[in-house]
């Protein structure tokens, strides 16, 4: 991944001084996160930006607990900041980023809406400031980058990384897939097990599928109902 890598490091750091939106784009659990974490750390980031403020959005989203997260990230917040209203909030927000070149890391993203809701609190003062954006939805990428590249689409892993990848997250160093503990069964070896994928973000629980801390229904992450499918046609 180095080359992609290198491409969004130069899309963030070089090119037009206006404000820009760089994003990533692929479907859940691919690594979005992940690699845009990479980039966020990267020495060449954090020397390039004054400040470099991160805010996780997700699929349900509220807009005050956004603008407090991001103020947080640059500022020290005053007591009386509580009774503040949503707008205020927002003001203060881009005068703390007003002059400064900043990178924003907004993670997962799901809805135009969200991005309308936060848009206005970051200023354009021609100083090469940047905005790194993750989702699942093209359509959220082009609306924030309005409908100019750059973004990345995460690609898809080759077989031999969808491997290496199952096997180093789902398979004990002793090659087992279910290692029996002493003093448990079988049954609640295989529960541990589950909520482990459910952990690594192979196998989904559907909403309203637990009651009393137990799994009733879950999905497959399609990576690796891909990979399954594959070796079961071995």
């Amino acid at each position: 991944h180095n080359n992609e890598l290198d491409l969004m490091l130069d899309h963030l750091t070089r090119g037009s001084r206006e404000l820009k939106v760089v994003s990533i784009v692929g479907m859940g659990g691919i690594g979005k996160t992940t690699f845009a974490t990479r980039i966020y750390y990267d020495p060449v980031i954090v020397s390039r930006f004054d400040t470099r403020p991160m805010v996780t959005v997700s699929q349900e989203f509220y807009v005050r607990r956004l603008l407090l997260g991001l103020l947080n990230s640059i500022t020290s917040i005053p007591r009386e900041i509580c009774n503040e209203s949503d707008g205020q909030l927002a003001d203060r927000l881009r005068k703390g980023l007003k002059g400064r070149r900043y990178l924003i890391f907004i993670d997962d993203i799901w809805s135009t809406e969200a991005w309308d809701d936060m848009k206005l609190c970051f200023p354009d003062d021609g100083n090469g400031s940047r905005i790194l954006l993750t989702t699942r939805n093209t359509e959220v990428a082009e609306y924030a980058s309005m409908n100019e590249p750059p973004f990345h689409r995460m690609r898809l892993l080759s077989f031999d990384e969808s491997w290496n990848l199952f096997h180093s997250k789902v398979f004990t160093k002793k090659e087992g897939f279910l290692e029996v503990e002493k003093d448990k069964n079988l049954e609640e070896v295989a529960k541990k097990c589950l909520e482990d994928l459910i952990d690594r973000s192979l196998v989904f629980a559907d909403k309203g599928s637990t009651r009393n801390g137990k799994i009733k229904t879950c999905k497959m992450h399609d990576l690796l109902h891909g990979f399954c499918l594959r070796e079961a046609q071995r």
